[in-house]
């Protein structure tokens, strides 16, 4: 079961990346009536795979600028408009997700591996490898099920022609 403030950060996320127009629109329910959506960290960087960290309060994203691969980051939101690079060159960790034992689950599209972060105060505490596969296109999104099991997305982005789950 998704915690309460993770499905707020989640849906408040969600509803900020898509086209709002000037009327207002209805909220779904997981939104608190009165709540209004504010961006709160913008940079030229394309955004992906937020999860939020209860123990810390803290929100974690990825960033990606441009198409190269060292140049990938998991950020930390520290503040309104603050972000503070929490790991850097991450081998396109795209698709993040808490784990039941509290750590940051991350899909590393180039690193075609997917992986396990403690959470440090300035970075990761450790990083295991829970599964590598070299054949495998460009892990992107994961998720963990409350029985432990992990499941992420593998799309071929180069040739269009296979998604695997």
């Amino acid at each position: 079961m998704i915690s309460r403030p993770r499905r707020l950060v989640c849906t408040i996320l969600f509803l900020l990346a898509a086209v709002v127009s000037a009327r207002a629109a209805e909220l779904p329910s997981t939104v608190a009536k009165g709540a209004r959506l504010v961006e709160v960290f913008s940079s030229a960087a394309f955004h992906e795979g937020p999860t939020w960290d209860p123990v810390t309060g803290k929100l974690y994203f990825t960033a990606f600028f441009g198409g190269d691969p060292a140049n990938q980051q998991i950020i930390r939101l520290d503040g309104p408009g603050k972000g503070t690079v929490w790991l850097d060159k991450s081998e396109g960790v795209n698709g993040t997700w808490l784990s039941l034992d509290g750590r940051l689950l991350g899909a590393q599209a180039y690193g075609h591996r997917l992986m396990s972060y403690s959470f440090g105060p300035k970075g990761p505490g450790d990083a295991k490898a829970l599964a590598v596969n070299m054949k495998w296109h460009q892990p992107n999104d994961v998720c963990q099920t409350p029985n432990g099991n992990i499941y992420f997305t593998d799309p071929d982005f180069a040739n269009k022609k296979t998604s695997k789950v």
